[in-house]
């Protein structure tokens, strides 16, 4: 049977992002064009507002946008 993939989500080691770094990372991102990542970050930055956890998804994008 498999696990509760929630419950995967939060056992895994969360990505640390400050909100103020997703905010310049949505900035830089908009001024490249870059779609998928302002998506991420306007997800992340949701979540926040709502008191959830972000998606794994979404952080790897954000942590992606550095490389």
């Amino acid at each position: 049977m498999l696990s509760d993939p929630k419950a995967a989500t939060q056992s895994d080691a969360p990505l640390d992002v400050p909100l103020e770094t997703v905010w310049s990372i949505l900035e830089a991102a908009n001024e490249l064009g870059d779609t998928n990542t302002v998506d991420a970050c306007r997800r992340v930055i949701d979540a926040n507002l709502r008191g959830d956890a972000p998606g794994q998804p979404d952080l790897a994008a954000i942590a992606a946008f550095f490389a």
